[in-house]
């Protein structure tokens, strides 16, 4: 009740403008002038803090496999055609670099001597290598994803046993990404 507009002591101005969603996030520097009728100008300048948000999206809802046999490792290619085959694609729709992050069960295969009847790998892009990791353990996939950009995404199983009593299998996947630092200039 007491503010400067109230007051008649302030204007306001009103602008549009657009960032995009793969904008980096940070300060954005905003500088305004406003002339009245009388050809007074004011000039100002303010910053907009553009909030961090690390989001990505993929273009497959399953992982299929197909035929696995034992102790061949097998894998899964993926590709840059979004949507439009059964080869995954990842695209980071945020506006921070994406540390692309994997956990998977273990399609119900269990453990023989307390090991593990299976392992994974994984990575992204095509200058990656594969990371390992077991069933139920988070794995950070190397080469982070960069603002707007698609990349290929590589899956591989290696199953080390077969239990008896089933002959197909089905588990669960789960990605997940971290804010991955800036790139700098060195």
């Amino acid at each position: 009740q007491d503010g400067l507009l109230t007051k008649q002591a302030a204007e306001l101005y009103c602008a549009q403008t657009q960032l995009s969603y793969d904008d980096p996030a940070g300060d954005y520097l905003v500088k305004v002038s406003a002339k009245n009728n009388g050809g007074a100008e004011v000039i100002g300048e303010n910053y907009l803090e553009y909030l961090e948000l690390t989001t990505f999206e993929n273009d497959f809802s399953e992982i299929i496999y197909g035929s696995v046999k034992l102790n061949e490792l097998k894998i899964l290619q993926g590709d840059l055609s979004w949507a439009e085959s059964t080869n995954p694609t990842v695209r980071n729709t945020g506006n921070t670099r994406a540390q692309i992050k994997i956990w998977q069960n273990d399609f119900g295969l269990g453990k023989t001597d307390n090991l593990w009847n299976l392992e994974y790998q994984a990575k992204i892009g095509d200058r990656a290598d594969f990371i390992s990791y077991l069933p139920e353990q988070t794995a950070v996939l190397a080469d982070p994803i960069d603002l707007g950009k698609a990349i290929n995404a590589d899956f591989s199983v290696l199953v080390k046993k077969f239990p008896s009593e089933k002959s197909a299998y089905g588990g669960q996947m789960t990605l997940s990404a971290d804010k991955a630092a800036n790139l700098t200039c060195e």
